[in-house]
């Protein structure tokens, strides 16, 4: 806004000094029609042009704003549905990973919310340096993460997910020891015969499977149904039995 006032004043004084130096002393030439654009079209077309670039760069903000994060800089949840649907349009085919920070409100009731904070953006990190240019990763909301990996198979996926499942160090504030924290992951593949809604709820099983399996690990719901089929099989030859 500063600089928008400063041209603003900046026309008004040469259409001043224009009106001066020609209309009280001269008449209309060529001399007059020159100058007008020297002195008043040029320093308008440059107000326009700065307006017009700060208008692009506020919607440029605004956009980045509404598509991100603005705690982790990652994809927001509605963005990262947005671009795994188009990836998955393009490529057919890939696997999806659900992340959860473990004992997240642990770390927020001991050392506080800027800790939180830390964490999160720790993970935000640490999930971004294994991904390659066309994964897809996000922060649907509180300590929860997605990645889509387009393209991928499931021994691909599980050697991520391995990395992940590994402890994430962050540097607590106030001068206090470093911290650590690990992820439970569930999973599950996406593709043609399956929806992406589908395949998050499946991989939010899956997750919630590792939770109850220990933690910092990760479980893929195409294992989970085999577990799953598995036992429905064994109740069902009891019951035959019985």
């Amino acid at each position: 806004m500063p600089k928008i006032l400063v041209h603003l004043c900046t026309i008004v004084a040469m259409n001043v000094l224009f009106a001066q130096v020609y209309l009280g002393y001269q008449p209309v030439t060529l001399d007059y029609f020159f100058a007008n654009a020297v002195f008043v079209a040029t320093p308008l077309l440059l107000l326009f042009f700065v307006v017009g670039m700060r208008q692009r760069e506020t919607e440029d903000r605004l956009l980045y704003l509404s598509r991100t994060d603005d705690l982790t800089g990652m994809f927001n949840r509605r963005t990262f549905m947005t671009e795994t649907r188009a990836r998955l349009k393009k490529d057919g085919a890939g696997v999806l990973l659900m992340l959860d920070a473990d004992h997240f409100k642990r770390i927020n009731d001991t050392y506080g919310h800027a800790a939180g904070d830390i964490c999160l953006e720790a993970i935000a990190r640490r999930v971004e340096i294994d991904l390659g240019p066309s994964d897809v990763a996000g922060r649907l909301g509180g300590e929860e993460f997605a990645v889509y990996l387009p393209g991928k198979n499931l021994a691909s996926a599980r050697d991520l997910a391995a990395r992940l499942t590994e402890p994430i160090s962050f540097q607590q504030v106030d001068d206090n020891p470093h911290l650590r924290v690990t992820l439970s992951i569930g999973g599950a593949a996406v593709g043609a015969e399956k929806s992406l809604d589908l395949a998050m709820q499946q991989a939010d099983e899956a997750m919630y499977a590792a939770k109850s399996a220990g933690r910092a690990r990760a479980i893929f719901w195409e294992d989970l149904e085999g577990v799953q089929d598995q036992t429905s099989d064994r109740s069902q030859a009891q019951l035959l039995a019985g």
